[in-house]
């Protein structure tokens, strides 16, 4: 969630950290309204400083062109999906950006607001590759029946990547 630090704060710059929360959130209402559309109109764009209203403002364009995500969010989603296992006696937590309910398959996709997004699979930061393999491992326990593709959806260029 959002705390009001962040929404009296729009003067003065945002951290790496208040962006990508801001924009998590801008994305979640957008899923739920199944379009991109009113992204470009959410109040919390507002509560940024300048520099990262023309960044978000570049990057939700470059996501409304973005014809497979628009695709794929008309399905069924969940969003903000709090999950967690138990592993080497070690409870893992963890909460995936957007899941989406197709029929043979679900699909798990986690945002990155990264400044310089990875350009490849072999430029992807190790970790955001093992965070989604460990969702994918969570989540096929509970859907046995479906295929899991796992994602990341880049929101500084709007792509999508997929996780073999």
């Amino acid at each position: 969630s959002i705390s009001v630090q962040y929404i009296s704060n729009s003067l003065s710059t945002v951290s790496p950290a208040q962006y990508g929360v801001i924009f998590h959130k801008i994305l979640e209402d957008s899923v739920a309204a199944k379009g991109m559309s009113i992204m470009s109109n959410h109040p919390l764009i507002g509560t940024l400083d300048e520099k990262s209203q023309k960044r978000i403002t570049k990057s939700i364009e470059l996501l409304a062109a973005n014809m497979e995500f628009n695709s794929l969010i008309q399905n069924h989603t969940l969003t903000e999906l709090s999950i967690g296992t138990l592993g080497d006696e070690k409870i893992k937590l963890g909460r995936i950006d957007l899941m989406i309910h197709l029929e043979k398959e679900i699909i798990i996709i986690d945002y990155k607001s990264d400044i310089n997004p990875a350009t490849s699979l072999n430029t992807a930061p190790e970790n955001y590759i093992t965070q989604l393999i460990s969702y994918k491992k969570i989540v096929q326990k509970i859907y046995l029946e479906k295929k899991i593709r796992i994602q990341i959806l880049w929101l500084e260029n709007g792509q999508l990547m997929e996780i073999a």
